[in-house]
């Protein structure tokens, strides 16, 4: 069930990315939650 590698590789095989923070909640001052800009701006 905490198998993080199992989760990463099964995103991947699904053609899903996925982003990987060590809090669940980190820069929390930051715009955006600290999350890079251009997500914003990724087709979907």
């Amino acid at each position: 069930m905490a198998d993080l590698e199992a989760f990463v590789g099964l995103a991947g095989s699904l053609g899903l990315h996925a982003i990987v923070r060590p809090s669940p909640y980190i820069c929390t001052e930051w715009e955006f939650g600290g999350l890079p800009a251009w997500l914003l701006k990724a087709e979907r």
